[in-house]
């Protein structure tokens, strides 16, 4: 018991900082919050896996539902206490960067920063805790030495998890390359020469003093489509 829960207590934080710097490696671009909420999910779908596995394995062992026994049943439901409490704090974590950045200006581990995410996120916290405080004593202690079978069928929820947070993995990389192409192509718009009302694009080239300050209009006499500007070599286009 005391081994498998110091055990689950290091794996899942430590799982959930290496996934965070092993983003900043291979992604710099990405903000902090982006690595918090996807190394987040990649450890859930770690923990389902694992639970989804002892499932599995100890409702094949489990011939008789009610008498059978498999260690597995009363062994994996200490590594599901730490990793509740942890995911709690993760939780919180993402709440508090997403206000951020919303410009919730809440001071980090705050009062007001925790009531607000317990308002946002009440349901899966009464989820976590009706784990930690209601089943984990049901499955270790009250149901004596019966059920092992179905304690297994429990840990088999975990099977959809995996790909919810694939799902959700998905959407954030797409979110975060919107957010790339967006900035890409706001800053090139903004690099382009534009036509003025007077049908005249700033030219940004070194010229002489008293030459003109932007393009010629294309169409204007002794111009035509596809000239070269004299002072920075842009072919000139007819305005739309």
């Amino acid at each position: 018991m005391w081994r498998t829960l110091a055990l689950a207590s290091a794996f899942f934080p430590g799982l959930f900082i290496l996934c965070i710097r092993l983003l900043r490696w291979a992604a710099p671009g990405w903000s902090l919050k982006d690595r918090i909420l996807l190394s987040g999910r990649l450890v859930s779908t770690v923990q389902a896996t694992m639970a989804t596995v002892s499932g599995i394995t100890v409702v094949l062992s489990c011939k008789n539902v009610v008498h059978d026994r498999h260690w597995l049943a009363v062994e994996y439901v200490w590594v599901l206490v730490p990793y509740m409490t942890y995911d709690i704090y993760v939780m919180y974590l993402c709440h508090w960067h997403k206000s951020q950045e919303k410009g919730i200006l809440e001071k980090k581990h705050s009062l007001a920063s925790v009531w607000s995410f317990l308002l946002q996120e009440r349901l899966m916290v009464t989820h976590h805790l009706f784990i930690l405080i209601v089943l984990t004593p049901i499955t270790q202690h009250f149901r004596g030495e019966l059920g092992d079978f179905f304690v297994g069928c429990i840990f088999t929820a975990e099977l959809s998890t995996p790909f919810v947070s694939l799902g959700k993995i998905l959407m954030q990389q797409c979110l975060v390359c919107r957010a790339g192409s967006t900035t890409f192509l706001l800053g090139r718009s903004s690099a382009e020469p534009r036509v003025t009302r007077e049908g005249f694009a700033p030219c940004s080239s070194p010229r002489p003093p008293g030459a003109d300050t932007g393009h010629r209009r294309a169409g204007a006499a002794g111009s035509r489509d596809g000239e070269l500007c004299p002072s920075c070599s842009t072919a000139l286009q007819s305005p739309s």
